[in-house]
């Protein structure tokens, strides 16, 4: 059963650096959770924190008597780790004394909620072909966050006056 104590979930703020830096140290160092056992430099907790907040990226802290007690991040780190997997990963971590709180929970509802959040994504350059009766192949370019671009090849096949997807792929072409 979880027992109650009282906090504020927050965008993060670099006002927040120092405790956001304190929690995520906390965290890496009961060596279970996170993939690192201590907190990252205070230069790249910057950068990181800058990032977010320049990009929009739901982004929260969770503050207990004026102290930040965890995190919660939903970033694309593509372009930072280059992996397709982490195209938008999130992290949570709870300082281990405000566990079974409930605090995680409203933490990864309140990052999914953030109002001025937009996944942008534009797709252009659409070509249509006949291949066969009934059969078309829609072509086209498909960018997520003005960074991933990708080349869409779609299979349509019409069957009983309704379309169906016969086949679909997309291609990376640059991230």
């Amino acid at each position: 059963m979880e027992s109650k104590v009282e906090y504020t979930i927050v965008p993060i703020t670099l006002a927040h650096l120092e405790g956001f830096r304190a929690a995520v140290d906390s965290v890496a160092r009961e060596k279970k959770y996170l993939s690192f056992l201590e907190g990252p430099p205070f230069a790249m907790s910057k950068e990181f924190v800058e990032k977010n907040i320049k990009e929009n990226w739901p982004h929260v802290v969770p503050i207990v008597d004026n102290t930040v007690v965890g995190w919660c991040d939903i970033t694309s780190n593509v372009t930072s780790l280059n992996r397709l997997a982490y195209a938008h990963s999130g992290e949570l971590g709870i300082v281990e004394s405000y566990l079974g709180k409930g605090i995680g929970k409203a933490l990864m509802y309140n990052a999914l909620d953030i109002p001025n959040y937009q996944d942008i994504w534009e797709a252009k350059d659409f070509a249509l072909m006949r291949i066969a009766q009934d059969n078309y192949l829609l072509k086209y370019t498909l960018i997520q966050n003005k960074i991933r671009v990708t080349r869409r090849s779609t299979i349509w096949r019409r069957e009983n006056a309704m379309w169906k997807i016969l086949y679909h792929q997309g291609t990376v072409i640059n991230e």
